[in-house]
């Protein structure tokens, strides 16, 4: 075992030192030691100490600086006169570091957070570059190598070497054509180190600068030829650990594979294999919870095979064997949106990319560049594709991810002439004025949804014309409606939701006076608390479910007062803290001539003991576990020789603590309130071996190498497979030779699954008789569903169909979430097969439930009882909806009518003659929220298929659809369509959340008398679709809804020729939403005597009984004729594009949008303005 002493030598030994420095080589000394001593592990008396000192820039610099003028002192009282090679420490860097950069203070004035976002010369540049060369980050050290100081420049130059990657020659070169220092050339010397690198050429790659990057080249790490015999089978960085023999073979014919690169990422070691297609690797699994080892070599697929405690439990020597696939060719060309070529576009590959635990498996996440023809080319894919994925980025342009299952799309691959593009960068324009119509200049515009103090690029000021510009904004494809912020002082802050439906967008802001919001920040004393900051928190929260885009804040004076001049008209979130105080968020809060008060409590200090409860002794090793509420908000590790802890709340309103030790079960504290300040915790912590269980099969026998997973949270399986980078997420070990299997102890309920070829388990912890205390969990048998499915009287040949569970297997809500999925025959036959026990359901129309049991095959009969629906859709423009359109949804929902439930089912209060409308709803809320409400709703939605009375509609590529088996009934048909994030080349990667056409229709299925009837579909003909979302311009949607307060309907058509004010709103807002719907009577009332003006409100019956509808008339007291719908999901709902309540819509006189989600204050406005964009 070698001394600290021997280490030291040997650290400095590495970096060969020269007794007579040059500036460049003292500049790059330090850069190396930096990184070899970050890398360097600490003692373990020091690890904290050191932990420290690397969490800041400032310790970090000064404890180099130390060391380094130590060193020197050294170096110099020992010179001697001979000098070192330069070029090799040109050319040789030091070992990775992972030290990251410290983060600047948020509080930090803009002016100097400003000024310390550019690197400094010299000092924080050689940082940067230890830093990017950790990371493996090859154009950022290009970045340096072009733009930072000769220090920085000379250390980047060493580290590209290093990394071996060949994008890095061309840059490295040209430095050395600028170079004008001392001899020798750094750069040229870096330059040549890294071609003598670089593999022999592969046929077919291309000629003109297209560059296979991966992320570790296979000759970085590998040994080199001369010293082979003494360093073959033997990692680079060798450590202690579990051994791991890695075998690598070619799939095809077994025979090993000499060279082939064995890498580890957590440490960045790798190995060569032999001759033998061996190597070896140390686990240290302290250290690294998940391994994750991969193999390469030229020419063949590169694989992974993740090592976790749980798939590989024990100490005994792994052996993991690869079979590699040898590798094809794919390419193509990358084009902007004129077709032009793109060059130097990075294009990642990536297949199967996450993370396998069952055995080695193809895995390929790599790089590689379009040459000056646009054209790129990758030599490390499978013979046979399935899926694969890109990723496209450029500077230029805005970044695209995109993926393709289609087999047309593969040949193309194949023939290396797959056609993507990129689009251009977009552009935001506006102008600030206030109501007089003069320009705002210093308004600060702030682009997005968030916030943040150092974010600049999404952040600027008005001009002296107020007006603003954002260029080359990237904007994700899901993210195409962003929000705009502006604030003046002087003026109340306005928010906009933008569409980037162009590249280039533009908005107008007509900021109003500010309003004050004012107060006072106190303890519970009623004590002031001076210099508390107080700031703008979330704000229109109905646009957004976490929007916080203003930057308002200040801090309280002596007297504890605060004010807000400048503040919005309508809610906002206020955040108060204070130093040694709970951090407070309070919403609601408006303007107001009354002051506010608001009361922050001390932080609450925790600290205990925990002791083992027989015999009192401390435990010395623990972690606790923070609660906030429901959540966790932090964990934190132990070591206290007297089993003491303590620690601190800084925010919430109720707290607990869990102590979970190694052999006791985890203990959770009582809740811990506001208003407690010191509070002493004692843990008694109870012997809990953990879970022990074993597997046999039906006869008995063990069962070995099965995987048990234990659940506390959701998974998802189809046809009994699982992905596995989920896994990480839920503990699960694989049994030993006895069928047996561990887990340690877990705190609340759970589940164990087990999936094997023999059976299946699956059992819930109340279910395991010893509590996991030396259970035998016997395998059951699955089970089979097989039968026929018709359209009509006919078969249904090759069609696709599901089951899954929608209600628990077992009396619990399950975290194992199942779907089986099949195709019908010729003959309309199919079947299901490796089923678990209980209530499935088949995914047809009309929806079939079987009563599943273990072993044993069910026979149905689907179909046959209703009648098929077919038409067409069309687009905007009036042409088919093709697949190249964009990605739509068909969805087909039956329409239930008050009377679907039988009088005698629907439940009713007592007393419910003296109840208002808002205590009905309290009650109906409580009810189904009771054990016996939700009985009843299991009830009622499975004897009336209340939870079958909805299905998905495909459509071919001329927009037509036909759909079988629809019962008699009233159905609602909603359309909605998404554009493809690349309609012209990439099929499979829709834009998300930004619909850009919609239709729907309601239709009527009829009664028959034969089932010969059923063989004729109903042809509901054509669903002509308009543009969404809604906007000023568009031809509103014709609707009738059922009037509330009297017979008959209300249709759009009548009103033509006078202003609908369209309200979507429901009586039950008044305890929901008090403060909008306080706002919106007056702004009614204000309008209501216009004959030019006519108000409809739209009342959601959320539950549609008649004795509901009586009392809710009584509550419906906004001015104008109220109309009804079942639910807000109702017809007019999605054709208003109405998800929040309340909405309002405002119709001109000629049937047009004139504004969409108007605020209360706005609506007078509106109709004034008769030029309204």
């Amino acid at each position: 075992m070698k001394t600290p002493e021997r280490k030291f030598e040997d650290r400095i030994a590495r970096l060969e030192l020269d007794d007579q420095p040059r500036q460049a080589f003292s500049s790059e000394l330090r850069s190396r030691m930096l990184a070899e001593f970050a890398s360097a592990p600490a003692p373990r008396g020091f690890r904290k100490v050191w932990r420290q000192i690397m969490t800041s820039p400032i310790t970090k610099y000064a404890a180099a600086a130390i060391f380094i003028a130590a060193v020197l002192t050294a170096v110099n009282l020992l010179a001697n006169n001979e000098t070192a090679d330069r070029q090799n420490i040109a050319t040789d860097p030091p070992t990775r570091t992972t030290d990251a950069a410290g983060a600047r203070p948020e509080d930090t004035p803009e002016k100097d957070i400003a000024a310390k976002d550019q690197p400094d010369a010299g000092e924080d540049q050689l940082e940067l570059a230890a830093r990017f060369y950790a990371n493996h980050d090859v154009d950022g050290l290009i970045d340096l190598l072009e733009t930072g100081s000769e220090d920085a420049k000379t250390a980047s130059a060493a580290y590209l070497a290093d990394l071996g990657s060949d994008k890095a020659i061309k840059p490295l070169q040209k430095a050395a054509q600028n170079y004008t220092g001392d001899s020798p050339n750094p750069f040229a010397a870096a330059a040549e180190k890294l071609q003598k690198k670089q593999p022999e050429p592969q046929p077919n790659s291309l000629s003109d600068e297209t560059v296979n990057k991966s992320a570790r080249d296979d000759t970085t790490t590998a040994k080199s030829e001369s010293n082979k015999d003494a360093t073959e089978n033997k990692i680079t960085n060798p450590q202690k650990g579990r051994l791991v023999r890695v075998l690598v073979t070619e799939k095809q014919t077994g025979l090993p594979l000499e060279k082939a690169t064995v890498w580890v990422e957590a440490s960045g070691s790798a190995a060569w294999t032999n001759s033998d297609g061996r190597c070896d690797l140390r686990w240290k699994r302290d250290e690294d919870e998940v391994l994750k080892v991969w193999a390469r070599k030229n020419g063949f697929v590169r694989m992974l095979f993740c090592l976790t405690e749980e798939n590989s439990p024990g100490v005994e020597p792994l052996e993991v064997v690869y079979e590699m696939e040898p590798a094809s060719t794919i390419g193509g060309i990358i084009l902007n949106e004129r077709d032009e070529p793109i060059a130097n576009v990075h294009v990642t590959v990536e297949i199967n990319h996450e993370e396998h635990l069952d055995s080695p498996e193809i895995d390929v996440y790599e790089e590689v560049k379009s040459n000056s023809n646009g054209k790129w080319e990758f030599s490390g894919v499978p013979a046979e594709l399935q899926l694969i994925e890109f990723t496209l980025k450029h500077s230029n342009y805005q970044t695209s991810e995109r993926g393709t299952t289609v087999a047309q799309d593969f040949a193309a691959l194949r023939n290396r002439e797959y056609k993507m593009d990129l689009e251009d960068k977009y552009t935001l324009s506006g102008l600030v004025v206030n109501e007089n119509g003069s320009p705002i200049p210093n308004a600060r515009v702030q682009l997005g949804a968030y916030y943040f103090n150092r974010d600049r690029k999404h952040r600027m000021y008005t001009d002296q014309s107020g007006r603003f510009k954002f260029d080359d904004i990237e904007i994700r494809k899901s993210e195409r409606m962003q929000f705009v912020t502006v604030s003046a002082d002087g003026y109340a802050p306005d928010l906009k939701k933008v569409s980037f439906k162009k590249p280039n967008a533009e908005v107008k802001f007509v900021l109003k006076p500010g309003n004050t919001i004012h107060g006072r920040v106190v303890d519970p004393d009623g004590n002031p608390i001076s210099e508390a900051k107080v700031s703008a928190g979330k704000w229109r929260n109905e646009w957004y479910h976490d929007l916080q885009s203003l930057d308002w804040k200040t801090k309280t004076d002596a007297t504890g007062r605060f004010a807000w001049k400048d503040a919005p008209p309508d809610q906002i979130e206020l955040i108060v803290e204070a130093d040694g105080y709970l951090k407070r968020e309070i919403e609601g809060i408006t303007p107001s001539e009354n002051g506010y008060e608001f009361v922050i409590h001390p932080q609450i200090r925790v600290h205990g003991k925990v002791v083992n409860w027989q015999t009192g002794q401390p435990i010395r090793n623990f972690s606790i576990r923070r609660h906030q509420g429901h959540s966790i908000h932090s964990s934190e590790d132990v070591r206290s020789s007297d089993g003491c802890f303590e620690t601190k709340f800084t925010e919430g309103e109720s707290f607990k603590i869990t102590v979970l030790a190694e052999g006791c079960k985890p203990l959770t504290s009582r809740e811990v309130t506001l208003g407690e300040q010191d509070v002493e915790l004692v843990f008694e912590m109870v012997a809990d071996s953990g879970i022990d269980c074993q597997v046999l099969n039906m006869d008995g026998e063990p069962v070995a190498g099965v995987r048990a997973i234990l659940l506390q949270s959701a998974l998802y399986m189809i046809n009994n497979e699982f992905n596995e980078s989920r896994l990480r997420y839920h503990p699960n070990i694989v049994t030993d030779s006895d069928g047996q299997f561990h887990f340690d102890p877990v705190e609340g309920d759970y589940e164990i699954v087990i999936v094997h070829d023999s059976g299946y388990a699956h059992l819930h912890s109340r279910e395991l008789p010893n509590g996991g205390h030396g259970d035998i969990i016997t395998l059951r048998p699955y089970a089979r569903i097989r039968g026929s499915y018709y359209e009509g009287a006919k078969p249904a040949a090759k069609k696709n169909i599901g089951v899954d569970y929608p209600y628990s297997i077992v009396p619990r809500e399950d975290f194992l979430n199942l779907r089986y999925s099949a195709t019908t025959d010729e003959d309309g036959q199919f079947e299901f097969d490796g089923l678990f026990a209980g209530k499935a359901r088949i995914l047809v129309e009309p929806r079939v439930e079987v009563d599943v049991e273990a072993g044993k095959t069910h026979e149905v009969v689907l179909g046959g009882t209703g009648f098929t629906i077919k038409g067409q859709v069309l687009d905007v423009n009036g042409d088919p909806f093709g697949y190249e359109t964009g990605r739509g949804s068909l969805n087909i929902e039956q329409v239930f009518t008050a009377d679907a439930i039988p009088s005698d089912e629907i439940p009713v209060p007592t007393g419910v003659e003296s109840m208002s409308f808002l205590d009905t709803m309290k009650w109906f809320g409580s009810f189904i929220s009771s054990q016996e409400g939700k009985e009843w709703r299991t009830r009622i939605e499975r004897h009336y298929a209340f939870d079958r009375n909805y299905s998905v509609i495909k459509l071919n590529e001329d927009g037509i659809f036909q759909q079988p088996n629809f019962l008699p009934g009233r159905y609602r048909l909603t359309f909605s369509a998404e554009p493809w994030a690349d309609s012209t080349f990439d099929r499979y990667v829709p834009d998300y959340g930004n619909e850009f056409m919609k239709a729907s229709a309601i239709i009527e299925v009829p009664e028959y008398e034969s089932i010969e009837e059923l063989d004729t579909p109903i042809d509901i003909g054509t669903l002509h679709c308009r543009p969404a979302p809604l906007e000023p311009g568009q031809k509103a949607p014709y609707f009738e809804v059922p009037a509330l307060k009297k017979s008959g309907l209300i249709r759009s058509s009548d009103y033509y020729g006078k202003h609908v004010v369209l309200t979507f709103t429901n009586p039950y807002l008044n305890i929901d939403q008090p403060e909008k719907m306080a706002t919106l009577k007056p702004a009614l009332e204000g309008i209501s005597a216009r004959n030019d003006v006519q108000i409809i409100n739209v009342a959601a019956e959320l539950v549609p009984w008649q004795y509901m509808r009586e009392k809710m008339i009584k509550d419906c007291t906004l001015p104008g004729i109220y109309g009804r719908t079942p639910n807000n999901r109702s017809k007019i709902a999605f054709d208003y594009d109405s998800s929040g309540l309340p909405y309002t819509v405002i119709i001109g006189p000629d049937g047009r949008i004139v504004a969409v989600d108007v605020q209360p204050g706005e609506i007078a406005g509106y109709l004034e303005t008769a030029d309204i964009y």
